[in-house]
């Protein structure tokens, strides 16, 4: 059996898993069967810091193109960046987490899944805002360095 356990926050994952840990025992031990249970891996949730957030919302609305400015909202996957955002704050340091969205012809995870690649333009000038805002005009191979990663992330 395969299963999968989620929650919104890192204490609802943490009870959701716990208690499906024990329903599965308990089901193993109601059959008399053996369990065996092996954790592949999991999915952090993580929080941006204040400090970044809000030199992201005002770069954003820098952006002529950007059309709905949000200081938060739920996001659902991204586990690779709340590992990352969570190694950086555990050193001290601040992160925060970016979403462009833009149109799909279909959903996450979907063979028909393709979006809108003019939002490049206007993810770069974002970038390149807070940047200008957090670092001033120091870092700038910093920022081609990151965009260059977010394009070789992306397939390109």
């Amino acid at each position: 059996m395969e299963l999968e356990t989620r929650g919104e926050t890192e204490e609802i994952a943490s009870y959701v898993y716990e208690r499906a840990l024990k329903v599965i025992r308990g089901a193993g031990e109601m059959y008399d069967v053996d369990v065996e249970i092996v954790k592949c891996g999991e999915a952090p949730s993580a929080e941006s810091s204040v400090e970044l957030a809000d030199v992201i919302v005002k770069a954003a609305n820098e952006v002529p193109e950007a059309t709905d400015v949000r200081r938060s909202c739920m996001m659902a996957g991204s586990d690779d960046a709340c590992w990352m955002m969570n190694r950086v704050a555990a050193r001290g340091g601040k992160a925060a987490y970016m979403i462009v969205g833009s149109d799909t012809a279909a959903g996450h995870h979907n063979d028909h899944f393709d979006f809108d690649e003019s939002v490049h333009v206007y993810r770069a000038g974002c970038a390149e805002r807070c940047h200008y805002e957090a670092f001033g005009n120091a870092g700038t191979a910093l920022l081609i360095a990151v965009t260059l990663k977010l394009n070789i992330n992306m397939g390109y």
